[in-house]
């Protein structure tokens, strides 16, 4: 009876060992397609649209990078990925004149392989009219990349660069 144990405890250890080399190769092959898909990985585009966002709404990153520049007035671009942008129009600081300044009008339209962001800018020095419009947060979501992005303030060009 010993020696037909030790012969069935052969075969099941022969089997197991086959069953893991089978396992061994289909993990190798599962790891194999998880790289190809990962290495293949392109940004994922949606239709081409545009919103204004609540500042405080925005995700942790962007919070991150307005309060990085609530100092500084002007306008920011973050990119998210390559699919997303989002314009921070900071006019929340003082001129040197006590004046302030405040965003209305913002649009974008796209020009071939360029992105054109449009936007009025005026100053005052009424609080009343710039409170709600001294920063504003604008997301993109892009329907391809673009091979330039320009900024237009109250039809000047305020910068052009590449994405």
């Amino acid at each position: 009876m010993e020696k037909i144990n030790k012969e069935k405890l052969k075969e099941i250890e022969e089997e197991v060992l086959s069953g893991s080399d089978f396992l061994k190769k289909l993990l190798s092959v599962i790891v194999l397609i998880l790289l190809l898909v990962g290495c293949n990985h392109e940004p994922s585009f949606s239709e081409f649209s545009f919103s204004e966002i609540n500042l405080k709404n925005a995700n942790k990153d962007v919070q991150a990078f307005i309060e990085e520049l609530e100092n500084y007035n002007g306008t920011h671009l973050y990119f998210e990925r390559d699919s997303t942008i989002y314009i921070f129009l900071n006019g929340k600081n003082e001129l040197k004149d006590g004046k302030k300044v405040y965003f209305s009008n913002f649009n974008v339209d796209v020009k071939e392989k360029t992105l054109n962001i449009y936007y009025n800018q005026k100053e005052t020095d009424d609080n009343l009219e710039i409170t709600a419009n001294d920063q504003l947060l604008y997301q993109i979501n892009l329907d391809k990349k673009y091979e330039v992005i320009k900024a237009f303030g109250n039809g000047e060009l305020k910068f052009s660069g590449r994405q």
